[in-house]
């Protein structure tokens, strides 16, 4: 009579798959519609606070590619 651990099937049963990350198009959304909309803001006049903004939006990006 064999004995055997079925702890790794139960947990598959009670626990979801989790949900593929790989095809969110957020990211590429946001990388393409921020610098037009900080331009704009450059444009009009206030070109620090566009710089300060731009700057901000890109190290956002740059962590949320990272997973962090």
């Amino acid at each position: 009579m064999d004995i055997r651990d079925d702890f790794g099937q139960w947990e598959h049963e009670l626990h979801e798959p989790a949900e593929e990350s790989g095809r969110d198009r957020r990211p590429l959304v946001a990388a393409a519609v921020l610098p037009v909309a900080l331009t704009a803001v450059i444009a009009i006049g206030e070109v620090a606070l566009g710089i300060a903004a731009f700057v901000i939006c890109a190290l956002i990006l740059v962590l949320w590619r990272a997973g962090m």
